[in-house]
């Protein structure tokens, strides 16, 4: 079990270094917010690694703290990569970009705020983070399938775009059955489902790092693309972007 760990440990990094990496020599100026959270994953992941190792030591209760603010960090870093995916997706038409920005910041802004709002009376720390990152990790989810949408209803297809939202799409479906997994075991004290969610959540992880990989390391820089007359991105369809101005 320690021996799969580690391996899961040393793929996940590799797979880490490699998306960076690709990021950096194509379009990280693109997708920024990818790049940094990438970067967060990757320091994460080899402070988990070192706690894992006990070449750093920290008392139950630090280690608690780290592992649930870390995690917080993580989802609301990932609610900004799908918030940025979106507004890259709209670069083909700048009145529509301009009004799903105002849109997209509003509503984020307010959701984030409610949700601590809403939970700030937990009676523990960890309790109220938790249920703050669950909040975000759904918001997430629906952002992702908005993103999907609009993409599939391009004329244009954005190659990139694509598969960053297929890697998150497999990511959070991967995690879903995943956690499910792990709730039917703690129910049961099953170790072998609970194996399997773990399993599960580390799996749809590393195939999200692969499909990243693949997407970056084929993409081309704007700076080395070849202009096309009449190329703009529509977004969404006629129908579906009157419905969307009318209602900002």
């Amino acid at each position: 079990m320690v021996l799969l760990q580690w391996l899961i440990f040393s793929v996940s990094v590799g797979l880490q270094v490699c998306v960076i990496g690709a990021l950096r020599r194509s379009v990280y100026k693109e997708y920024r917010f990818v790049y940094f959270y990438s970067l967060f994953l990757l320091l994460k992941i080899l402070v988990d690694a070192a706690l894992f190792a006990g070449i750093v030591s920290l008392s139950k209760g630090v280690r608690s703290v780290y592992w649930y603010r870390s995690n917080a960090v993580r989802e609301f870093l990932l609610f900004a990569v799908v918030v940025s995916l979106i507004e890259a997706a709209t670069q083909g038409n700048a009145l529509l970009r301009g009004r799903v920005r105002f849109f997209l910041v509003t509503t984020a802004t307010v959701a984030v705020f409610a949700s601590l709002l809403i939970h700030w009376n937990a009676d523990q720390f960890v309790l109220w983070m938790t249920e703050v990152t669950r909040d975000l990790s759904f918001g997430s989810v629906g952002l992702t399938l908005l993103l999907w949408l609009m993409l599939i209803s391009s004329r244009k297809k954005e190659r990139v775009l694509l598969m960053i939202t297929v890697g998150l799409g497999l990511q959070f479906t991967g995690e879903a059955i995943g956690q499910s997994l792990r709730q039917i075991a703690h129910f049961h004290h099953s170790k072998g489902v609970e194996l399997a969610g773990n399993l599960l959540l580390s799996a749809s992880h590393l195939l999200r790092l692969y499909v990243w990989w693949e997407a970056f390391r084929y993409a081309v820089a704007p700076a080395d693309k070849k202009q096309e007359p009449g190329g703009e991105l529509e977004v969404f369809p006629s129908q579906a972007q009157t419905l969307f101005e009318s209602s900002v």
